[in-house]
C-alpha cells in the first residue's frame, strides 16, 4: 500500500472518526471515575438503574430490599458494581454516535434515546440477574458474565447501527440533500 494511498481523503476521514471515538471513550472514561463524573453521571445511573429495579422486583412477587447499591433478597445479595450498571455501555454508544457522521440534531436523538434503552435494558438485566441469584444461583456466574455481558455488547451495537442507519437514510432522502 503506498502513502498516497493512506493519506487518501476517505482514509484520514476515516482515521479522523477512529480518533475522535477512541478520544470520546478516553474523555468520558475518565470522567466517569472522577468525583464528578461519578456524582452526576455514573451514581444517578447506578442509582435509578437500581431503584427501577427494585419497584420490579418487588412487583413481581420479590422480597427485595435496597441498601445502596445493594439487593438484598432472602436468601442472597446482589450488587451493582460500576462494571454492571450500564454507564461502560452508554459511553461506548456515546462515543460511536459522536464519532458519526451526522447532523447534530439527530447526534441528539441517537443518544436520548439510545442512552434512555441502555439504562432501560441494564434495568432488566439487574432484575434478571437477581432472579437467577434467588432461583438458581450456581447458574448467576454464566447469566452475569457469558450471557448478559454478550447481550449487552449486541444490544449496543445494534443501536448504534440502527440508528445509524436511521441517519444515512435521512441524509440521503432528497429533503436533506442541500444543507
Amino acid at each position: 500500500m503506498s502513502i498516497a494511498t493512506i493519506l487518501s481523503r476517505p482514509n484520514l476521514i476515516l482515521l479522523g472518526r477512529l480518533a475522535l471515538f477512541l478520544g470520546t471513550v478516553v474523555i468520558l472514561g475518565w470522567f466517569s471515575l472522577v468525583d464528578v463524573g461519578r456524582r452526576f453521571f455514573v451514581d444517578p445511573i447506578t442509582s435509578s438503574g437500581l431503584a427501577v429495579s427494585h419497584f420490579i422486583i418487588n412487583l413481581f412477587g420479590g422480597d427485595a430490599v435496597r441498601e445502596g447499591a445493594v439487593l438484598v433478597g432472602p436468601r442472597m445479595l446482589l450488587e451493582v458494581k460500576d462494571e454492571c450498571n450500564g454507564a461502560e455501555a452508554i459511553v461506548l454508544y456515546t462515543a460511536a454516535v459522536v464519532a458519526h457522521q451526522a447532523r447534530l440534531v439527530w447526534k441528539g436523538i441517537g443518544l436520548l434515546l439510545g442512552v434512555v434503552a441502555i439504562w432501560a435494558v441494564n434495568s432488566v438485566r439487574i432484575v434478571t440477574l437477581y432472579a437467577v441469584a434467588a432461583v438458581a444461583p450456581e447458574r448467576l456466574e454464566f447469566f452475569h458474565i457469558y450471557f448478559w455481558q454478550t447481550l449487552i455488547i449486541i444490544f449496543v451495537v445494534a443501536l448504534w447501527y440502527a440508528w445509524a442507519a436511521w441517519t444515512m437514510r435521512l441524509a440521503s432522502s432528497p429533503d436533506n440533500r442541500g444543507g
